[in-house]
């Protein structure tokens, strides 16, 4: 993060032509160390947790005088900066305490800052991402393959839903109100984007409608909000599989990704679904090389050897294409909506705060009494779709045949969407 040093003297006039302003260790503003540990602050590292962690990288440390003209902050005036470029390495990735930032994976993670206005409290929350740069190589000896982990960016309206999130947990003026407190504060007059779920439903096998494109639309269900309580009911920051809530969230998206390049398969899927996709979205092709496709051998085996056919078999099985009435094949839109959203709400229940408690009139449900917290996922949700729909309205707005056939495959078979994956 950037930090502005801060003058020690605020009145005082400065003269240009003083070299000691231009000096690393300046004696008109604050120690830059200084500085540096406070700007990391705002990654929510404490003083403590960065004398354990970091270490300055000093070969990669940098000071710089460089002059901006005309100033971006003060028009019609030259302006000269001393830059401070310090480079920080965690000195251990596999610390439990690592996970902090997102590491060792390198996934997003997020900070709240609150500050009072005149009706309260105001919270921002901030999303970090992690990104490759080329002037950090791997230590000597480092253990790296191919490509980093590929992770999606969280969406900004999901950024503002954490938010809006964090506010009423901080406020904690929720009612206890079943069949979940936060469950229901959180999901209350939430709606379905269905405009945006028809669009993606009836385009998705489209030449031109894009992986990008189809991850935008999928902001259209509410429900992949949930999986960013991190932290919720007591501080846990893990989901009921041992994983972090943001993992869930990217199995999920992995999961509605797949389903995307299955249905093209005619055209880029087999592609997308084997290589994956570069930082534009593209699918990475076969011939793009064995670095980039690492690892590459396995990836060519499953592309070259798998029998293509009998996943179009799948697809026509489960109705999700259909004969067109001209020799071809088409996408059935309301089939597709259905495994859309049961895959967007499919393991929403892993995050422990939202586990739902039996009502006193649904006593037995599943082995659990009245009062009971039920503890497996997914005869949580089945719970949930069954008794309390309206908390997911990705699930209520389908066609009743179309919720018969999700609580089916949820709640009686338990399809596991990683296989997906």
């Amino acid at each position: 993060p950037a930090w502005s040093l801060q003058w020690m003297d605020t009145e005082r006039i400065y003269d240009v032509a003083d070299k000691a302003l231009y000096e690393e260790a300046s004696p008109y503003v604050e120690d830059w160390v200084r500085g540096c540990r406070r700007a990391l602050r705002r990654l929510g590292l404490s003083f403590e947790w960065q004398r354990r962690h970091l270490e300055e990288d000093l070969h990669l440390s940098t000071t710089r005088v460089e002059a901006v003209a005309p100033s971006t902050e003060y028009p019609g005036l030259a302006e000269i900066r001393v830059v401070h470029e310090v480079v920080f390495r965690v000195t251990d990735l596999a610390h439990p305490e690592a996970a902090r930032v997102g590491l060792p994976s390198g996934q997003e993670f997020a900070t709240t800052e609150s500050s009072p206005v005149s009706r309260g409290t105001l919270t921002t929350v901030k999303i970090w991402s992690w990104c490759r740069s080329s002037l950090l190589e791997p230590r000597q000896g480092a253990a790296f393959h191919g490509s980093p982990i590929k992770r999606v960016p969280i969406p900004t309206l999901s950024g503002k839903s954490i938010c809006r999130f964090q506010e009423h947990l901080q406020r904690g003026d929720f009612e206890l109100r079943p069949p979940s407190p936060l469950l229901r504060v959180v999901q209350e007059d939430r709606t379905t984007d269905w405009a945006a779920v028809e669009r993606m439903s009836r385009r998705i096998a489209d030449d031109d409608y894009t992986l990008d494109a189809f991850y935008r639309d999928l902001g259209a269900f509410p429900e992949l909000d949930l999986y960013f309580l991190e932290g919720a009911g007591g501080g846990a920051a893990a989901t009921i599989s041992g994983r972090s809530i943001g993992d869930e969230y990217q199995r999920t998206i992995g999961a509605l990704f797949a389903t995307y390049w299955l249905l093209r398969l005619s055209g880029d899927g087999r592609c997308g679904f084997c290589f994956g996709v570069d930082e534009k979205y593209r699918p990475i092709q076969a011939d793009a090389g064995e670095e980039r496709l690492y690892p590459a051998e396995k990836r060519m085996r499953f592309y070259q050897e798998s029998c293509w056919a009998e996943f179009d078999r799948l697809l026509r099985d489960a109705g999700l294409l259909v004969e067109d009435g001209s020799g071809g094949v088409a996408v059935n839109s309301q089939r597709v909506t259905t495994l859309l959203a049961l895959t967007a709400v499919h393991d929403i229940m892993k995050v422990k705060a939202l586990l739902p408690t039996v009502e006193r009139g649904h006593d037995g449900y599943n082995g659990y009494m009245a009062g009971d917290t039920i503890g497996d996922h997914d005869h949580a949700l089945s719970y949930v779709m069954e008794y309390f729909p309206e908390l997911l309205p990705s699930f209520a707005g389908l066609e009743d045949a179309e919720r018969r056939s999700v609580c089916f495959t949820q709640c009686g078979l338990c399809f596991n969407h990683g296989w997906l994956v």
